[in-house]
């Protein structure tokens, strides 16, 4: 932030970003008014407008993180590979124009956190993109705060005595008991503990964590 403060003079930052979370056009135009700066330390001090929580980002030709900040949310991590997310998708299917979206953001490969209000402009003379991301109060258009969190793609232990097995979450939680459907068992939280059972081949008594895919088969047999 130091650096930001000495290198992007206060009164011109002002002038292009404003006063709150500004558009990625605006960043843009920021970096071509400092030359002075690096972007990195444009995005960090674009980032120092948002209003709210969200994201500042500058991506690469492969949408690869180069540099970013963030207010609230998790920060995105340099190099981290943001091609899987919906504002990309976007940027590919328009190229060199300036577009915006609602989207999520990849940690470790997995879109997660909120849903965000999502611009991206392209950088003159380079193969860079400029995006800039928060929850509500964007300049572009219109923009509410509604929460919506990717409830997919996380891992889970079924927590149902008896079973026990660690498997991905890809469909949403029981209305009931807010836990997900195990995909070994076929059960969330609603249930009691799993039977054993024994084994068709070795003849040992399993627990349904040691069941295989064929019935009455363990996993040690299969």
């Amino acid at each position: 932030m130091f650096a930001a403060q000495i290198l992007v003079p206060e009164e011109v930052a002002h002038d292009e970003l404003g006063e709150a979370t500004p558009s990625a056009t605006a960043v843009v135009a920021l970096m071509a008014r400092v030359p002075q700066a690096s972007r990195a330390v444009v995005v960090i001090r674009a980032a120092k407008n948002l209003a709210s929580d969200g994201h500042v980002a500058l991506l690469d030709e492969y949408g690869l993180v180069g540099a970013s900040s963030s207010r609230g949310a998790f920060g995105l991590r340099t190099g981290s590979d943001q091609t899987a997310t919906e504002v990309w998708t976007a940027v590919r299917a328009r190229p060199g124009q300036v577009v915006h979206t609602r989207s999520r953001f990849a940690y470790g490969g997995i879109l997660a956190g909120e849903t965000m209000y999502t611009q991206a402009a392209p950088v003159p003379g380079t193969h860079l993109t400029v995006i800039v991301a928060a929850t509500e109060r964007v300049p572009w258009e219109f923009s509410v705060y509604a929460p919506h969190f990717d409830s997919y793609g996380y891992f889970w232990t079924c927590e149902r005595p008896g079973c026990g097995h660690e498997f991905r979450v890809t469909k949403p939680a029981c209305a009931t008991c807010g836990k997900p459907e195990c995909e070994r068992c076929g059960k969330c939280g609603c249930g009691g503990s799993l039977a054993e059972f024994t084994c068709s081949k070795c003849t040992f008594v399993r627990s349904p964590a040691e069941a295989s895919e064929t019935p009455g088969v363990c996993n040690e047999c299969v």
